[in-house]
Formats: C-alpha cells, sequence, structure tokens
C-alpha cells in the first residue's frame, strides 16, 4: 500500500467488491491490515454520523466476518464462470440469453447442480428437434434456384413469444415429387400464441420441436425459481445482520469517497504540505490523509493547513 499508485488500486478494488457485493470481506481485510486498520478505525464515526447506527469497531468486523462467510457458501463471486449459457449453431443465441441469464451466475453451481443440469439436457433436446424438423426445409430452399420472389425460410428467435421456430413464405412445392426437405415441410403447422391465436402467415413449428420447447422453459423455469428460492433463504438468513449490513455498505461509500477525494487531488496536481490531503465534511470528522503512507489522522493531530489548489 506504499506503493504511489496505492489510490487507483484502491478504487478498483472497491468497484470490484461493489460489483461483487464482498463489501463486508474488504472491512475485514483492512481490519487484518496494520496500515489499513487505523483507515478503518477513523471511518466508524462518520459512519455512526450517518447511519445513525452505533456498531462498535469489533463488533462491525465480527459481524461483518459472518455476513461474508454466509454470503460466500451462496453467491457466485466469479461470475458464473462454470455456468455458461447454452450456445448451439441452429438456434438463435439470443434466445438462450434471454432465458438463462436472469438466473445463472447468481449463485454456486453446487447448489442447483440437478436443475443446472435438467436446463442443459433440455436445451440439447431443442436443437436436436430442430435440427432434424427445421435444418431439411431451410436446406431445401437454399437449394432452390429462383428468382426474386422465391421461396424464403429461415430458424428465427420469437423474442415476444419465447419461442425458436421457422418463418418462411412461398417454401411448400407445387408438385410434391418426394425429394429432400418435402416430408418436414408437411409437418410444418402454423405457430400459436399463449392464447391459442395463430402469430402470423409466416412463422411455423412441429409437434417436435414444440414439445421440447416445453420442456426447455419447464428445466428454465424450475432452475429459476431454484435460484430465487436459495437467494430468499440468503435474505432470511442476513435479515439478523442487516444493521451490519447498512453500516458496512454506508462505511465503504464514505470510503469511496475518501479515495475519489484523494484521486482528484492528485489529478489535478494539488499542492499539499508533505503531500497529505484534508478531507473535509466527512461526517463530521475531518481528517488528513498521508498519500505516501496510507496513512489518516484527526485534523486535531495534523495541524496542518489546508491545501491550495494550484
Amino acid at each position: 500500500m506504499k506503493d504511489s499508485n496505492w489510490v487507483q488500486v484502491m478504487r478498483e478494488e472497491i468497484n470490484a467488491l461493489e460489483r461483487n457485493l464482498t463489501w463486508e470481506r474488504w472491512i475485514y481485510t483492512m481490519y487484518r491490515s496494520s496500515e489499513l486498520n487505523e483507515i478503518l478505525k477513523h471511518l466508524i464515526y462518520p459512519t455512526w454520523v450517518t447511519t445513525g447506527l452505533e456498531i462498535g469497531f469489533e463488533t462491525l468486523v465480527a459481524g461483518c466476518e459472518v455476513a461474508s462467510s454466509k454470503i460466500g457458501e451462496i453467491i457466485s463471486l466469479d461470475g458464473g464462470n462454470d455456468q455458461k449459457i447454452n450456445s448451439f449453431s441452429l438456434i438463435p443465441h439470443e434466445f438462450f440469453e434471454d432465458m438463462e441469464s436472469k438466473w445463472k451466475g447468481r449463485i454456486k453451481r453446487i447448489h442447483i447442480d440437478d436443475v443446472f443440469t435438467a436446463v442443459e439436457k433440455a436445451a440439447e433436446a431443442l436443437h436436436i428437434a430442430v435440427s432434424e424438423d427445421f435444418v431439411p426445409v431451410v436446406s431445401r430452399i437454399k437449394a432452390t434456384v429462383a428468382p426474386l420472389g422465391g421461396p424464403k425460410g429461415e430458424i428465427s428467435y420469437a423474442r415476444e413469444h419465447e419461442a425458436v421456430w421457422f418463418k418462411g413464405k412461398r417454401f411448400t412445392p407445387n408438385l410434391w415429387a418426394g425429394s429432400p426437405g418435402e416430408e418436414q415441410i408437411k409437418q410444418l403447422r402454423h405457430a400459436l400464441d399463449s392464447k391459442g391465436k395463430k402469430v402470423g402467415e409466416e412463422w411455423f413449428t412441429t409437434t417436435k420441436v414444440e414439445a421440447a420447447l416445453i420442456r426447455y422453459h419447464e428445466a428454465n423455469a424450475k432452475a429459476k425459481e431454484r435460484v430465487l428460492e436459495i437467494l430468499r433463504g440468503l435474505a432470511a438468513e442476513l435479515q439478523y445482520s442487516i444493521n451490519i449490513l447498512v453500516f458496512s455498505s454506508t462505511l465503504l461509500v464514505i470510503a469511496k469517497a475518501l479515495f475519489a477525494h484523494a484521486s482528484v487531488s492528485q489529478k489535478v496536481k494539488t499542492i499539499m504540505k508533505n503531500q497529505q490531503i484534508r478531507l473535509i465534511d466527512l461526517g463530521g470528522c475531518p481528517l488528513t490523509c498521508n498519500l505516501n503512507h496510507s496513512e489518516s489522522i484527526p485534523d486535531s493531530e495534523a495541524e496542518r493547513p489546508t491545501p491550495e489548489l494550484g
């Protein structure tokens, strides 16, 4: 922390902690650091003033350790690297992104492995159904040499209906000759919305694809519900630590303001005696921060004038 780039390092650390909701662990880390421990102590009082919660130093640290442990057991802090969104070449990626991004990567996979696996299997089954029922029709259309106004067709994602269907027109042959793709064309039927109404003249599906879609959506819904259930349980456990959570998150905001103040002072090349800055209006507890040694001491001890901007 004695490096001249410590302000930038701490800013990146705080931003990462905010993204991962691990500010309690950061407070515990400061507590164990001989250089940062004093800074943490000086931040306690302004946090008291801001929150109205008089939580003692040791109580805060102990509470943060407990909360961090509970969160760490459930929440996926690495962004869910082992929970990739399903992807298949024949199905638009946006479909799986919209369906699975709502729950994947939220909590550790170990807690949802069974429903996670079920979603993967259902996605693969959907891919197979699309491959068997839609691809032959698309291949037939692509192989057809026709002037403008010829047959058109593709596998598309109907976002409004959360479905993968065949979208095409003028693809039905005038004469059935038993050529490749004809059998699959005969299986196509107009796609229906949730109310049973025909979506449009260009949207088609098959019995097999619809069954695979239903299976996938059911598996996805179960996985999403499991994640929500686990998060509700975590929230209930953390309810007993609500004051600690409020206090520690407020302390983080104040700490971030501290580092931002120091960073801005560096950017505008503030002229500071002994490279020190005053932290004004920090919950009624002005401090002086030494940028070289990461020290923070009360102004009453610093006895240094307010720096002037040059």
